[in-house]
């Protein structure tokens, strides 16, 4: 046993779709692994790690895998247990992570695909209301609006990802 998440999709994800989820994904780990911003990320919600969470491959080593057919990911080392799965096509899914601090990342991408399109389901044995929730939320947008802020341009996202409400980003500007 294990606390674990759920995800599916009853079609394939679009092309622009997928781009989108792509960019965000890995914002997210990004935006996890960087010691600053987890810092803040750990002053809003304590059961974030003040270093950062370690994103590896699907086997737990290396780099995570996005791609145009796929994102795999796991904690890293010891902080590791079932490999996040998510295909761009249609699909149903599910990863036991034993709370292990890369949860609040699968949560995190998961909460990007639904806010992306609104075919895609997910739930997991907590709710959005417990501290992992609320620390995936927190990631969740934050690297949402690092998207939005790229010189380049990135995938224009223009802020529609972010409920203030919860976790007010503007705080940290």
């Amino acid at each position: 046993m294990g606390y674990t998440n759920y995800h599916a999709i009853a079609r394939d994800f679009t092309e622009p779709e997928w781009e989108q989820l792509t960019t965000l994904a890995q914002s997210i780990i990004d935006t996890a692994a960087a010691p600053k911003l987890a810092e803040i990320l750990h002053a809003y919600e304590p059961i974030f790690p003040k270093a950062g969470i370690s994103i590896a491959g699907k086997s737990g080593e290396g780099s995570p895998k996005i791609d145009s057919r796929q994102i795999g990911l796991n904690g890293m080392g010891d902080a590791s247990h079932e490999t996040f799965f998510l295909p761009k096509v249609e699909h149903s899914e599910f990863c036991k992570t034993n709370r292990k601090p890369y949860d609040i990342v699968c949560i995190a991408i998961c909460l990007a695909a639904k806010k992306i399109t609104s075919d895609f389901t997910f739930s997991s044995d907590g709710d959005e209301e417990d501290e992992f929730g609320k620390a995936a939320l927190a990631l969740y947008q934050m690297a949402a609006v690092a998207v939005d802020n790229q010189p380049d341009g990135g995938t224009a996202l223009d802020h529609k990802h972010c409920d203030y409400g919860l976790f007010d980003l503007r705080r940290y500007a």
